[in-house]
């Protein structure tokens, strides 16, 4: 697809703390991607989805906020969901908006109903979009971010036990020892050739 891994899993995160199984999150997420590849829609855009079906699931029924969420990310909620509740509609003789406002629309059905509308309108976009310029530029982003991670984890690992060493080495008194006498040396040598430097050295240069 068109989106990065980082965009994916967050999702998928995200789904998964507003309460959705790791099926219901890969089947929603599936959907939504689909979506968004074939509207030019971004990694928030599916974020901002699968936050308002999540508030939804979470609820239990319909609310108006999910669906003006929706609506702003341009899903077309509205009129999927006035088809799902049709009968509901009919029955009643009022508008799909009063139902909501009156919290009588299962959160379940309105879910099921964008995420059947999504596959049956969008499936199969986000493999499509893959073979795009956007989706090939965000694979090569992936591989380059996974070869990296592959790389630090590796060397990391390689260098772990020399690390070990210098450190503990680091750490013997006699090594700290040996370091402050060092110190000492060398700041009498800086020290005895700084006047040297700005008597001798510096004059002979700036006459030249």
């Amino acid at each position: 697809s068109p989106f990065s891994i980082d965009d994916i899993s967050g999702a998928f995160r995200l789904g998964n703390a507003l309460g959705f199984t790791s099926q219901q999150a890969q089947r929603l997420i599936r959907d939504t991607v689909d979506w968004a590849s074939a509207n030019g829609g971004t990694g928030e855009s599916i974020e901002s989805v699968i936050r308002a079906l999540g508030q939804m699931h979470n609820t239990g029924h319909v609310n108006l906020q999910d669906i003006n969420q929706l609506t702003n990310a341009n899903l077309g909620a509205r009129d999927v969901l006035r088809n799902e509740f049709a009968p509901e509609i009919k029955a009643s003789g009022k508008s799909l908006e009063e139902l909501v406002s009156a919290g009588v629309l299962p959160a379940n059905r309105a879910i099921l109903a964008l995420s059947q509308s999504m596959e049956r309108d969008f499936g199969g976009a986000a493999a499509k979009a893959g073979g795009s310029m956007a989706g090939l530029l965000a694979s090569l982003s992936d591989i380059k971010n996974q070869g990296l991670r592959e790389l630090f984890s590796s060397t990391f690992e390689a260098m772990k036990v020399p690390l070990i060493e210098l450190v503990a080495f680091l750490q013997r008194p006699e090594t700290t020892n040996a370091i402050r006498q060092f110190g000492a040396v060398l700041g009498s040598v800086v020290g005895g050739t700084l006047p040297w430097l700005s008597n001798v050295a510096f004059p002979a240069v700036m006459d030249a």
